[in-house]
């Protein structure tokens, strides 16, 4: 898309998590009829970022163990915009969010395990 003021459709929306979370989310699959776009975030939080065309809208839910959603991160919901600019800003406080929630050792281990090596054993950009 050349212009970040255009709604983002659900495959848009699939491609923006994907580059913005790349290895942090598994499991990520695209659900045309439903507009929504589900991972997992750190092998620990089940996430749904969903995108209403008709109403140029976008949501996000962490999804709890007991079946409810969290949609409020740090006691406001998410931007309702869906624009690119407005997206990674909300993927970027949904990111934030999880890693606050876990520990730094686990967020060490994950990340480096997750971060690609070169043959020299260095991490890779």
């Amino acid at each position: 898309m050349n212009d970040s003021t255009q709604q983002v459709d659900v495959f848009a929306l699939n491609d923006l998590v994907l580059a913005y979370f790349g290895a942090r989310a598994d499991e990520v699959s695209l659900d045309s009829a439903r507009r929504s776009v589900r991972c997992v975030l750190y092998e620990t939080f089940p996430v749904v970022f969903l995108v209403n065309g008709t109403h140029g809208e976008f949501g996000a839910r962490v999804i709890r163990s007991d079946g409810t959603a969290q949609n409020r991160f740090f006691g406001e919901l998410m931007s309702m915009r869906a624009d690119e600019e407005s997206i990674r800003q909300s993927l970027a406080r949904v990111d934030e969010w999880c890693r606050l929630q876990l520990s730094p050792a686990f967020l060490d281990r994950f990340e480096s395990a997750v971060t690609p090596t070169s043959t020299d054993g260095e991490p890779t950009a």
